[in-house]
C-alpha cells in the first residue's frame, strides 16, 4: 500500500477528532460548509444501495480516468440508459446525510413545493404558464435543491446542495467522510 498524502493524513485526522467529538453522540457534523447528519439505522439499507455514487472506481473506465470523482459521477447521472439510477442515488444521499430533498424551493421565504406537485400543477398548461408556477407567492422563483452545473468562475462541474457549491475538492472530502 502507498504513502497517505499529507491532505489524506489531515483529512483522517479531522475524521478522528469528527469521530470523538460528534460521531459516537450521533450529532450532525459541520463540514466545509455543510451539515452532515448520521444516518438512522433504519435507513441503512437504502444508504448503502445509494452509497456506490460516491465509491466510483473511476479508473476502472477509460471514460473516467481523465475525470475527476465528481465530473464522474456527473457522467454516469447523464448516461441515457442508467442516469436516472445515479441521479436517484445521490438525491439519497442529499436527503439522507444532509436532510435536503430534491425539490423546488424558495431561498426568499424557504417555501418548499415537490416536483410531484409542480408536475400535477402544470399538467395541460402551456410553457408561458407552467414558467409562471415556478413563482413563489411571495413574488421570488423557485429554485432546484440539487442540481448541477459549470461554475463560470472555475469552468469545473459543481453540483448545487440547497445552494450551496460543491465543488470535487469538497465532494472528495465529504464523500470519505460519509463512507466513513
Amino acid at each position: 500500500m502507498g504513502e497517505m498524502s499529507d491532505a489524506d493524513k489531515k483529512l483522517l485526522e479531522n475524521i478522528r477528532y469528527l469521530e470523538t467529538r460528534y460521531c459516537t453522540y450521533d450529532l450532525p457534523i459541520e463540514f466545509e460548509g455543510f451539515t452532515l447528519y448520521p444516518v438512522k439505522m433504519q435507513d441503512y439499507n437504502e444508504f448503502l444501495s445509494a452509497s456506490s455514487c460516491l465509491t466510483l472506481i473511476k479508473n476502472d473506465d477509460i471514460m473516467g480516468i481523465k475525470k475527476t470523482y465528481l465530473e464522474y459521477l456527473l457522467s454516469k447521472i447523464n448516461d441515457p440508459l442508467e442516469g436516472a439510477f445515479w441521479s436517484m442515488r445521490l438525491s439519497t444521499i442529499a436527503e439522507l446525510c444532509f436532510h435536503v430533498t430534491s425539490c423546488l424551493k424558495c431561498y426568499h421565504c424557504g417555501k418548499v413545493l415537490s416536483y410531484d406537485d409542480y408536475m400535477a400543477q402544470t399538467e395541460g398548461l402551456s410553457e408561458e404558464e407552467t414558467r409562471k408556477k415556478l413563482i413563489c407567492d411571495c413574488g421570488n422563483i423557485y429554485s432546484q435543491t440539487l442540481w448541477y452545473k459549470q461554475d463560470e468562475e472555475s469552468g469545473e462541474q459543481v453540483i448545487m446542495l440547497d445552494n450551496q457549491k460543491l465543488n470535487n475538492a469538497v465532494f472528495n472530502k465529504l464523500r470519505k467522510i460519509i463512507m466513513y
